[in-house]
């Protein structure tokens, strides 16, 4: 029975970090469709600024944009809750190990020890949330439409560059799906 229970716990953490990773991609997917909806809505408000379109025509094109980034923006939320709903599996797991009598810092797989895999999806949670908040921030200005020039381009850089994302948890998730067999090294 024991065997068998492992073999479900690391299943259970080899789809923990499948999912973990699916969401990482759709999140790069959807930041590279929001920056070009975000850039199209700055040259939109730019250019309703500088003359160059009408009013009436930058306000249709920018209220299409805004809806676009609204809803872009609702799209990062679910994937985030679905980073958080696999950051509590793990830690369900950890606790799971500790109600059995087992040591949580014993690798489940090779080298890592559960609570690895745990800090790592609640790292990643945590950078994801921080960065949601700032796109929320931008889309809030962007919608207000009244920056300038350079803010409106700081904000379309802080977009496409994701400053909350470090290197390290990317890194770190990496280094659990080579852990896991899910990667090969």
């Amino acid at each position: 029975i024991d065997r068998m229970t492992d073999d479900l716990t690391n299943r259970r953490v080899q789809v923990c970090c499948k999912n973990l990773h699916y969401c990482t991609q759709v999140w790069q997917e959807h930041n590279g469709q929001g920056f070009e909806i975000a850039g199209r809505l700055v040259n939109a408000i730019l250019q309703c600024r500088d003359g160059s379109r009408s009013a009436s025509y930058g306000d249709e094109a920018a209220d299409s944009l805004r809806t676009q980034l609204e809803d872009l923006l609702e799209q990062f939320c679910r994937i985030l809750e679905q980073m958080a709903s696999i950051s509590s599996n793990l830690k369900s797991v950890v606790s799971l190990l500790e109600a059995r009598g087992e040591d949580p810092a014993t690798p489940v797989f090779n080298t890592l020890p559960m609570t690895a895999f745990a800090s790592c999806a609640d790292s990643m949670t945590l950078d994801y949330s921080q960065e949601l908040s700032l796109k929320r921030n931008i889309v809030g200005d962007l919608l207000r439409g009244q920056r300038n020039r350079d803010t409106l381009k700081a904000y379309l850089s802080c977009w496409v560059h994701q400053p909350y994302l470090s290197n390290h948890v990317i890194d770190q998730l990496e280094a659990l799906l080579i852990e896991a067999g899910l990667r090969s090294t």
